[in-house]
């Protein structure tokens, strides 16, 4: 089992907080989670992006910009390490809670959203998912958070139940959800 956490925007923490926190409590009970920050120069610069959002820039047939060249060299990385899961955390600026955001429903992807307390789910048209980092990378899914509960320990816990959940054999039982297509 081979799980990565990622993150797009420099202003977005929560991702490298979640890492950082499995390292620390976990020690080798986490060594099948993985981290890929992104945008690396927006994160040292603490901004969103520096020429293009990076989760609009994937999947473009001449890449101009420092994001889209990224987005490239991010799904040549990430593809052939064949992830079963991987979870692209956000944080919003508008507010919604949590929710997550994906680009399917295939089984892994169900997988994944039976394994999070999150019930509101949004699937993308295929038109706007293939230029984000979701809709060109298998088996990923968006979680998104409200910043207002993005830097709580409660929001750190239940991602880490969802690495947890994904890591066990045991299933979830999957429970409503209020899906938007």
């Amino acid at each position: 089992m081979k799980i990565l956490i990622t993150t797009q925007h420099g202003d977005e923490r929560l991702g490298q907080r979640l890492y950082r926190s499995l390292k620390t409590r976990g020690g080798k009970k986490y060594d099948h989670v993985d981290f890929l920050c992104g945008n690396p120069k927006a994160y040292r610069a603490n901004v969103r992006y520096i020429e293009t959002d990076l989760n609009r820039s994937y999947g473009t047939s001449q890449p101009e910009t420092y994001e889209e060249k990224r987005a490239r060299k991010i799904v040549a990385k990430v593809a052939p390490k064949k992830y079963d899961y991987i979870l692209d955390i956000h944080t919003s600026r508008s507010p919604c809670d949590k929710l997550l955001i994906s680009s399917a429903l295939d089984a892994k992807i169900l997988r994944i959203i039976n394994a999070t307390n999150i019930n509101r789910v949004v699937v993308m048209p295929h038109q706007i998912a293939r230029r984000s980092f979701i809709g060109s990378v298998d088996s990923a899914i968006s979680i998104e958070y409200d910043r207002k509960i993005a830097h709580s320990r409660q929001t750190l816990d239940d991602l880490i139940c969802i690495i947890d959940n994904l890591s066990s054999t045991k299933r979830k039982q999957p429970s409503s959800r209020e899906v938007f297509l």
